[in-house]
């Protein structure tokens, strides 16, 4: 009778386990970077990418900025380079010095809102701008 028990826990455990794999959607990289030039402006300031593109945030300007999203996208990536994500806490950003760069792979569609902030010592007031994200 033991023998039976043990034999099926284990086939319910793997079934449990190959039904949680399945369900979970799979994304990968396209091997496709969309650039985000940071100058005076956000050139593009409004992106549009596929699901698995590598958004590329770069910093042409003299000085340090942040890129900081509006809500957490932390549960939203599979790829980071650069960026602090905070998992709920805070805002999800990356601070670039002049001529650095950032970025991140999304897994779900929608859209994102992020801004650009300029002078991050906080000596001064910062300036910001906008941009958005938009994964289909």
């Amino acid at each position: 009778m033991k023998k039976e028990n043990m034999t099926i826990t284990i086939g319910l455990i793997f079934l449990i386990c190959v039904t949680a794999c399945t369900d979970t959607p799979q994304v990968t990289r396209t091997g496709t970077v969309k650039d985000i030039v940071i100058k005076e402006e956000i050139v593009p300031n409004h992106l549009r990418v596929g699901l698995g593109d590598q958004v590329r945030w770069i910093n042409q300007r003299k000085q340090d900025v942040r890129v900081e999203f509006d809500k957490t996208v932390s549960e939203q990536i599979f790829c980071n380079n650069g960026f602090r994500v905070m998992a709920g806490i805070g805002h999800d950003s990356a601070n670039l010095a002049p001529g650095q760069s950032a970025s991140l792979c999304f897994t779900e569609v929608g859209t994102r809102h992020y801004v650009v902030l300029a002078d991050t010592s906080g000596l001064i007031e910062e300036e910001r701008v906008s941009g958005t994200i938009t994964v289909e």
